[in-house]
């Protein structure tokens, strides 16, 4: 006991064995948020209260903290972003079947890890936007326009007009 635990009874040595290295970074993650949370004296593990169980439905942004499974795709997509940032096109495409899960993916996965994470990359901060071009009326280009103008408001400001972009 007194080799690894402290004298108020909090472990301060152990051994853990991951098999994979995403195991290990998810488990450095979670005790780096708990130590910095008990130092701080605040807590960021916040309970679900929403039925977790989504169905056929996409898991999205908000979903973020109950969707698991998909982890090593997360990390393998983020790092392909980055390597295609480095190359000068920081473009990666998701190709799956219908259903497998590809907007969740994107959307609890790797852009909710963006978000969370603002250090990525010198980003500050992170915009997420998205949209499904077959339900625009007015076409692709209209439509990804005022999807980009809602989630980007300092163009607004800056006097860019969306209509006149997307004709």
């Amino acid at each position: 006991r007194e080799q690894f635990f402290d004298a108020e009874g909090r472990n301060i040595r152990a051994v853990q064995s991951f098999h994979e290295p995403i195991g290990f970074a998810q488990r450095l993650r979670v005790h780096l948020r708990q130590t910095l949370d008990g130092l701080l004296g605040t807590e960021s593990g916040a309970s679900w209260t929403d039925d977790p169980y989504r169905g056929l439905q996409v898991f999205d942004l908000e979903h973020a903290p109950i969707f698991h499974g998909r982890d090593e795709e997360t990390c393998d997509l983020l790092q392909r972003l980055r390597d295609q940032h480095r190359a000068g096109c920081a473009f990666a495409v998701i190709v799956g079947a219908s259903g497998s899960g590809k907007s969740s993916l994107a959307r609890a996965g790797v852009a909710a890890s963006l978000a969370e994470d603002t250090t990525e990359d010198g980003a500050t901060q992170w915009r997420i936007a998205t949209f499904i071009p077959a339900l625009g009326t007015d076409g692709l280009i209209a439509e990804l326009t005022r999807t980009l103008f809602a989630s980007l408001p300092e163009l607004d400001r800056a006097g860019v007009d969306a209509q006149s972009i997307a004709n």
